[in-house]
């Protein structure tokens, strides 16, 4: 009988979602992993190269996320912004739940900031420099292009007030 209960319990407690492995190898946030280790390696990585780092706060399950993630990994869009800046994808939630530690990057990052830019949705840029740790805050509802079969971001608009905003913190 001892048997047979623990051959059950063994069986419910290896099939439990909470103990599965977490996968996140194909999503652009890396949820299974601790985000401010990921903020905190990027960040070293842009003072070393004497870098400003752009930070895109966002969800995996947000097609504005997605798009603004896609405009970061653009060649186009990286030459026309040249050498000044790295980009990182910090997620601020798994699922519909709050992921701690993005919200812990996220926090560190506002208070930072000089000019306080309440978050009004996402995705949501902060903009760093890892050399003075100055940081300057954009929503990017502004910033966006949207019809009615897609949702998506206009590159020169979301140029600009990168360029802006890496300037007023150098």
């Amino acid at each position: 009988m001892k048997t047979i209960f623990l051959a059950l319990f063994c069986s419910l407690l290896l099939s439990t979602p909470a103990l599965s492995r977490c996968n996140d190898k194909k999503n652009v946030y890396k949820v299974c992993s601790d985000q401010l280790e990921i903020f905190n390696s990027a960040s070293a990585k842009a003072r070393t190269q004497n870098k400003m780092l752009i930070v895109n706060f966002g969800a995996e399950w947000c097609p504005w996320c997605h798009s603004l993630h896609k405009l970061f990994s653009n060649d186009q869009f990286k030459t026309k912004l040249g050498t000044k800046a790295n980009f990182v994808d910090i997620a601020l939630y798994k699922k519909r739940d709050k992921l701690a530690s993005g919200q812990k990057v996220l926090k560190k990052l506002i208070s930072w900031a000089e000019s306080k830019v309440k978050m009004q949705g996402m995705p949501f840029i902060a903009i760093l420099n890892p050399r003075n740790n100055k940081v300057t805050l954009l929503n990017t509802a502004d910033l966006e292009q949207n019809t009615k079969t897609s949702k998506g971001h206009n590159s020169d608009k979301v140029f600009k007030a990168l360029s802006l905003s890496m300037d007023s913190i150098k």
